[in-house]
């Protein structure tokens, strides 16, 4: 899974219809991320399911499994975080609390971006 989270990836071991897959949505996952991001900056705290439902163009079949990914790709790029269990959504069954998340501050990039660079610079294994 060469490139996650900055490009979709896949599961080491996995079925090679995951790999054609995240191939196939890499030209437009960046755009789906950004449409994501700036819904959640400009409406607060959303789920997958609420994002999905206000950034589908009129005709266009928006797959809640691609959002989920996308929405993990943010979260896994310090774009993103969980808005707190007190602001938990309603998932697709109608039953389940699902997570709702919020665009980060800058000083929380900051510290996502150091943090980052840290475990880069050490290295898989490495436990300095």
């Amino acid at each position: 899974m060469t490139g996650y989270p900055e490009t979709p990836g896949w599961r080491a071991g996995s079925a090679e219809t995951s790999r054609l897959a995240a191939e196939f949505v890499a030209p437009t996952a960046g755009r789906m991320m950004d449409r994501a991001e700036d819904y959640i900056r400009d409406h607060g705290p959303a789920s997958p399911e609420e994002i999905a439902a206000a950034i589908a163009a009129p005709g266009e079949r928006l797959l809640l499994t691609s959002v989920r990914a996308r929405v993990c790709q943010l979260r896994n790029l310090g774009r993103i975080v969980d808005a707190g269990a007190d602001k938990r959504g309603i998932g697709e069954s109608g039953r389940v609390r699902v997570i709702r998340w919020r665009v980060t501050t800058p000083e929380e990039r900051r510290q996502w971006a150091a943090l980052k660079a840290l475990v880069d610079e050490k290295g898989p294994g490495d436990d300095r």
